[in-house]
């Protein structure tokens, strides 16, 4: 898979990545050799492997956050990664693929554990009305995950037409900011109290201030979009309605695991 953040890194627009580098860090791949421990697995396995790599010693880590570890190194972004023949990974991030999945979807296993992380740290319950800012890749899984979860609703917003015809045909409701009727059809899908969780992963005010007016009195805004800027927040609205604010990065080994069990159960698939 090609993330957002490798054209960042092929470009030298990337913070920390720093060539010579070989990026990628959505891959799957073919077990050929294993040092030490295997873990279980097996030479000629389909694997994947979490990116992430933690310390296991700071306080981030040892309270269950290894994904803001203060030590934290990213296969393909601070060392090789998958745009490779090969690539070494640590065998305790290493997982099982069920033989006969798809190794295109099988590929989709890191953005799939990002929006398990995302839901699950929303807080998204059964029944839950969920909004969606961006209907690309992550938002899709986002969604995805949401309806696995037991959503009783789910509106995305995107302005892509392309986009908003493959949502549909998957079966959910979308709705462009460019229609006149946007801001209607955002309240109705919210009902009469708003949306339980709200997931910005644009990164645009206008897109942050949509998710303050519609989520519920202290209802949860999870800031997906790797932001660049500083966004102008109407703090007043935060105190008043009492949001929760929640950033996300990357994703836990637990979530990750979860994606694989999800990828493995192929009910996503299709």
């Amino acid at each position: 898979g090609i993330c957002g953040s490798d054209l960042h890194i092929f470009r030298g627009e990337h913070p920390t990545a720093k060539f010579p580098l070989v990026a990628g860090h959505e891959f799957v791949g073919k077990l050929v050799k294993v040092h030490g421990e295997s873990c279980g697995l097996k030479i000629g396995d389909m694997v994947v492997a979490q990116e992430a790599i933690s310390c296991g010693r700071c306080q981030a880590c040892v309270s269950g956050h290894e994904n803001v570890c203060r030590n934290l190194r990213i296969i393909g972004v601070h060392q090789d990664g998958g745009f490779a023949e090969y690539v070494k990974v640590p065998a305790r991030k290493t997982y099982r693929i069920a033989p006969g999945t798809d190794p295109r979807i099988a590929a989709l296993t890191e953005p799939l554990a990002v929006a398990v992380h995302d839901v699950r740290t929303g807080g998204l319950e059964v029944g839950d009305r969920a909004l969606i800012f961006g209907g690309g890749p992550i938002g899709t899984l986002i969604a995805m995950i949401c309806r696995l979860s037991g959503a009783g609703k789910i509106l995305i917003t995107e302005i892509n037409p392309v986009r908003r015809k493959i949502l549909e045909e998957m079966g959910f409701l979308t709705a462009s900011p460019e229609d006149p009727s946007f801001e209607e059809t955002v309240k109705e899908a919210g009902g009469a109290d708003g949306f339980d969780v709200c997931f910005e992963t644009v990164g645009k005010d206008s897109t942050m201030a949509c998710a303050m007016e519609n989520v519920k009195n202290a209802g949860v805004i999870v800031l997906v979009a790797m932001n660049s800027h500083k966004n102008n927040l109407d703090l007043g609205r935060v105190f008043a309605k009492e949001i929760g604010i929640k950033g996300v990065r990357l994703h836990t080994q637990k979530h990750f695991a979860k994606a694989v069990e999800i990828i493995n159960s192929h009910v996503l698939d299709g």
